[in-house]
């Protein structure tokens, strides 16, 4: 085909969107492009000028997107070469359209490269063997092929509106693939197979909600022609073999029903027309029976032709004619669809219903007026069911906005807000293997890794964005292609939870740490009995038996309330238990005791620090000191003006302890070359350091806010914590945490407490 043999049979088409004004314009780009499009051919061996018509033709008979659509159509191949450009596109094209033509040629380009990106390896839809693989690989997979296409025919529609930046893209990529099913025959067997995966699972569905049904029953009918040949050339055979009675059967079932409506005075035509094979294909795997057991293999449409003057006029006239209808064969209630009274969203309207005819066997029958019948035939508008995107509040405000731009293809607004207000919050991406998934907007590698399984995220440390390795932060973007990168070592973290955004992540990162916390709750307390053993293995004459009653003065002693709490802290070794500790709380001494035991035991530390320090040094406790790294040591919890001393660890630098520490006995003794002197610069700094106390009081009125007025008038001490409750001895026992500058301020506090009438003991405890 040449340039004038295009323009011709172009021109020729009967469309109000190509008046005289706009044959010009296509007449100018289809000079400029002449010698291109009539040298170069398609996949098919077509030149460009013939297959840019036929799909034209398609656009403007079958789909309906307007003049800026068949622009973009026919400049689309030279566009995608590189041989013209948008400022040679403003220059051909009136402002008008040229802004609208740009937008989809460059939607058309994105999602043409999405199809054609090597890294996935095969195409989008050939996924007969793949989806067989994971379904054995994978419990998420095992699930049927159908359902699996099904799902990933829904995601790459959404995918193509989000990243086409035009809903109109998807109309004329609707086009083109009607197109290429129409010469589908010309095509090497597995790109047939390819296409007709296409047709069923994308584009037949895309055609159903956008009110195509001409289109969808064509995809559908080619897509079960080479997917399943065998049943499709038998249901044929079949229906070929059946004609001539179903003929005569129809011809006797509309006899009555002319003459009725003829008494109505309505001009109609009634027609029978065979079901399409696959329509009968899939009411025999729903109803799970043979075709032989199928008996509504046709329908009958009643199509009223008369001039009516309003909408409601038509609706009288269906109910009408159904009333006569069912006056002569006997109607199935179940049966009845109203789809006049209450359109479908595609704009579909006709009344359905299923009656018993001749011979005792069901016929539909639907009932339309002419409109309604090219509406039905034609699609009226091509736009989305907002209710399958979005759900169902807002619904028929999102239509409005939606038919407003898509009933009129001229408009200058390209619907970028309702795009936008659809796929804010999704994305769309890929695995390395070339599945795409679907996240919320804002999603980050994280989110993706759970999305994919609990164990990915789980263990996931980072990701590879198109090849470039990228945090767990990360967020992603429409199209990125994403692979996660995991270790064994890896364990969720609480922070986690702000960094995904879906509720999926979160849940399972919840689940995640609570069971890590049980896990470390597990340990600690296998910890503790493990250090109970080798106590009872070095003091052999004694009873060290892991007990209730040694766990509830373990508690006691570290203050502790709850015992998951304890065996938590104590597996992240936030205070130590030795053999020297349990055998100095549960063989030297008794509960009642035990004071003056800590007591004694910490003079003798003090003496032997005086007698054998590890050296003459004296180790300055302050916040700036040179070349020395320390802290501060979380069994005990020293601030200044504790008496102290630094211990030199192998593997965790200096820590500085109170000489009354639990564990200095230990320390001291088994491990002396590493002890040093050490003091506080400054007794008075202004840094604040944590302190609890233990406070045990009568159940007085009114004493546990005179304790908290206390603490809140001393200028030099914040609280930060209390947690005060009934005992069962008919007392008030808790604890108070507080932070100060140094022990001149917590024992003028304790001094202050304990001259409270009903308080009954005030001490400093160790564990924070």
């Amino acid at each position: 085909m040449n340039t004038t043999d295009f323009k011709q049979k172009l021109f020729s088409i009967d469309s109000i969107y190509i008046d005289e004004q706009r044959k010009e314009i296509i007449s100018n780009i289809a000079d400029y492009l002449s010698d291109f499009y009539s040298t170069n051919y398609n996949y098919l061996g077509v030149n460009y000028f013939n297959e840019t018509y036929y799909v034209s033709e398609i656009i403007l008979t079958k789909i309906g997107i307007g003049f800026s659509g068949i622009l973009t159509e026919i400049l689309f191949r030279a566009y995608e070469a590189k041989l013209i450009d948008e400022q040679k596109i403003l220059e051909l094209i009136p402002n008008q359209f040229a802004e609208q033509v740009i937008i989809l040629l460059n939607g058309l380009n994105i999602v043409n490269k999405l199809e054609d990106e090597p890294v996935f390896g095969i195409s989008k839809f050939d996924f007969e063997n793949k989806a067989s693989i994971m379904s054995k690989r994978s419990k998420k997979f095992a699930q049927s092929i159908e359902e699996y296409l099904t799902e990933q025919g829904e995601y790459f529609k959404h995918f193509y509106i989000a990243m086409g930046k035009d809903i109109r893209v998807i109309l004329l990529k609707l086009a083109f693939h009607y197109y290429k099913v129409l010469n589908i025959k010309d095509l090497p067997e597995h790109k047939q197979k390819i296409t007709s995966t296409e047709a069923r699972y994308l584009y037949a569905p895309m055609a159903h909600q956008l009110g195509l049904y001409n289109v969808k029953t064509l995809l559908e009918e080619t897509a079960m022609k080479y997917l399943n040949a065998d049943v499709y050339q038998y249901i044929a055979k079949v229906l070929d073999e059946t004609k001539t009675n179903r003929d005569k059967y129809i011809s006797d079932f509309i006899k009555p029903i002319k003459k009725s409506i003829e008494e109505l005075n309505f001009d109609a035509q009634i027609k029978g027309r065979p079901k399409s094979i696959h329509s009968i294909w899939k009411k025999m795997k729903k109803q799970n029976v043979g075709l032989d057991k199928i008996y509504d293999l046709f329908a009958v449409r009643i199509v009223l032709k008369n001039d009516f003057k309003n909408l409601q006029d038509e609706k009288s006239a269906c109910w009408n004619v159904y009333s006569k209808l069912t006056d002569i064969w006997t109607p199935n209630p179940k049966r009845l669809k109203d789809w006049v009274s209450a359109p479908k969203t595609s704009g579909y309207e006709s009344l359905h219903t299923t009656v018993i005819g001749p011979e005792g066997k069901w016929v539909e029958v639907q009932i339309r007026t002419q409109r309604m019948d090219e509406i039905a035939e034609k699609g009226s508008a091509a736009h989305w069911k907002y209710k399958e995107i979005k759900g169902q509040q807002g619904h028929e405000q999102w239509l409005i906005q939606l038919r407003q731009v898509l009933e009129n293809p001229e408009l200058q607004d390209t619907n970028s807000e309702v795009k936008k207000e659809l796929y804010s919050d999704t994305l769309f991406v890929y695995t390395p293997a070339g599945e795409l998934k679907k996240l919320h907007g804002g999603a980050t590698v994280l989110d993706f890794a759970y999305k994919l399984h609990s164990h990915l995220g789980n263990s996931c440390i980072g990701g590879k964005i198109n090849g470039k390795h990228v945090g767990i932060k990360h967020k992603i973007t429409n199209g990125d292609i994403v692979e996660i990168v995991i270790s064994k070592n890896q364990r969720p973290k609480h922070e986690w939870l702000d960094i995904v955004v879906s509720r999926h992540a979160k849940t399972r990162i919840t689940r995640a740490l609570k069971l890590l916390t049980q896990e470390k709750i597990n340990q600690g307390k296998e910890k503790l009995i493990a250090i109970f053993d080798l106590t009872k293995q070095k003091y052999k004459k004694h009873d060290f038996a892991f007990d209730d009653k040694k766990l509830n003065q373990l508690l006691k002693k570290f203050a502790y309330s709850k015992i998951n709490d304890f065996y938590l802290d104590y597996n992240d070794e936030k205070f130590s238990i030795s053999e020297q500790l349990l055998y100095e709380m549960f063989v030297e001494n008794t509960e009642n005791n035990y004071e003056n035991v800590i007591k004694r035991l910490n003079e003798q530390i003090s003496t032997k620090l005086e007698e054998k320090p590890i050296s003459n040094d004296l180790l300055l406790i302050d916040k700036n000191v040179s070349g020395i790294k320390y802290e501060l040591a979380k069994c005990c919890n020293p601030i200044p003006g504790d008496d102290i001393f630094a211990f030199v660890s192998a593997t965790s630098g200096t820590k500085i302890h109170k000489i009354t520490c639990s564990n200095a006995r230990e320390l001291f003794t088994k491990y002396s070359y590493r002890v040093m002197r050490a003091a506080w610069k400054d007794v008075q700094t202004k840094q604040r350091f944590k302190a609890k106390l233990k406070i045990v009081s009568e159940q007085k009125p009114g004493i546990v806010a005179k304790i908290s007025q206390i603490i809140l008038n001393e200028p030099f001490i914040e609280l930060y914590d209390i947690n005060i409750n009934e005992s069962k001895n008919e007392t008030y026992e808790g604890t108070i945490g507080v932070l100060v500058n140094s022990t001149i301020f917590i024992n003028n506090l304790i001094k202050k407490l304990k001259a409270i009438s009903g308080i009954l003991l005030v001490q400093r405890i160790e564990n924070i």
